[in-house]
């Protein structure tokens, strides 16, 4: 009888009645009902432990989503950052590429104009009086030969474009933190230019420049305008000079003057002109054949769109740079008196402009002399405020 009996354990003498699917066991009545019920109590906790799983999973997802936007995010500016890198890398090539071949158009035009000047023309005077010296035809021979010479410089010296290697590596966590996703780049600098390439105005070279290619850098701008931290701001100017090879300094002038004449505040635009003008000094060569700093002024009003009295503007300008010694009176009166060398789009504006100075000058031979007074004293501080509105571009 006992192989009939409840298997649910020896406490149970009841005879069974069913065999339990869950368990397998041959049970009695009793039994077969509580096994039922543990399953029910099973089947409620799975339940409850899918709804439990299923807001764990939404809750990661969402999390995940939002992870996504903060990546499109960083993934953007990272973006716009290698573009302005990419952009800024090719204006640099650009303006010594060009700066390379206003030097060669210079170089073939005073050839050319050598050549015809002390060899041709004198050539064809003794071909017309069929008479002449040994003397003069030894000079002519000599200046062919020198000017043969001197056109071996007529050659490019190609730089090698630095090669760009963008590479994305993702590290794969279980973080659920944006900056697990990480993106670096590496610019190879194995092609970069052994030594800087500056950009010189020297007479009589003015006339192939183009004042449009020498517009203020925002970056720039903001660096001269930043009156709270001189010091960290003059530091920052110098290294993105020395870090740029070619960079064209008559931009650093046009970008120090836009930072001036865009500040609202008359103190602060005071302490712009006179604290970052040691900068401007710093990288701009003193020499009487350089004319960085008066293209750099002429870029400015070139490329700005000036509300107030321009030629009262300029002379001002022009007195604050000569106070310095930035540039020279005399230079300024050589590139005024000399059209036919310095000639260049936007030449003309720029002499009506300056023609005051020039008057002044020459009216007053006291206005020759160097000031060692403070740059900024009562009477130009008085001038500057005249300058204080913010341009419209």
């Amino acid at each position: 009888m006992t192989n009939y009996l409840c298997e649910e354990g020896t406490v149970c003498n009841n005879y069974q009645s069913a065999i339990c699917l869950h368990c397998n066991r041959r049970l009695c009545i009793l039994h077969i009902a509580q096994h039922n019920q543990v399953n029910f109590d099973n089947i409620r906790n799975l339940s409850r432990e899918i709804v439990l799983v299923t807001e764990h999973i939404n809750n990661e997802y969402e999390k995940t989503r939002d992870i996504y936007q903060t990546v499109l995010v960083d993934l953007a500016e990272w973006r716009a950052k290698q573009v302005e890198n990419i952009t800024q890398a090719y204006n640099n090539y650009l303006q010594h590429v060009e700066s390379q071949q206003e030097a060669l158009n210079t170089l073939h035009y005073e050839l050319i104009k050598k050549l015809d000047d002390d060899a041709r023309k004198p050539l064809e005077v003794i071909q017309a009086q069929q008479a002449t010296g040994a003397t003069v035809l030894t000079h002519i021979e000599q200046t062919i030969q020198k000017i043969r010479d001197q056109a071996a410089q007529l050659h490019w010296n190609v730089l090698t474009l630095p090669s760009v290697d963008v590479r994305c590596n993702l590290t794969d966590t279980s973080s659920t933190s944006s900056k697990d996703i990480t993106l670096s780049i590496h610019t190879s600098g194995t092609h970069r230019p052994s030594k800087r390439f500056s950009i010189n105005f020297k007479w009589p070279s003015l006339r192939y420049i183009c004042l449009g290619k020498y517009r203020s850098f925002r970056r720039l701008v903001d660096m001269f305008s930043d009156v709270s931290h001189i010091v960290q701001s003059k530091h920052d100017l110098d290294d993105y000079v020395k870090n740029n090879a070619g960079f064209p300094l008559p931009v650093f002038v046009c970008s120090y003057l836009t930072a001036w004449y865009r500040c609202s505040k008359i103190e602060h635009k005071s302490i712009i002109l006179k604290e970052y003008m040691s900068t401007i000094m710093k990288h701009i060569p003193i020499d009487i054949d350089n004319y960085i700093a008066l293209v750099g002024i002429h870029a400015f009003f070139y490329n700005h769109i000036i509300s107030e009295n321009k030629r009262q503007l300029m002379t001002f300008l022009l007195h604050f740079f000569v106070d310095h010694q930035c540039i020279s009176v005399h230079q300024i009166s050589h590139w005024y008196y000399n059209k036919d060398i310095n000639a260049y789009t936007g030449f003309d504006g720029a002499k009506q402009m300056t023609a005051p100075f020039i008057n002044s000058f020459w009216t007053d031979q006291s206005n020759s002399n160097v000031k060692k007074s403070n740059p900024m004293n009562s009477t130009e501080l008085k001038h500057e405020k005249m300058f204080c509105i913010d341009e419209t571009e």
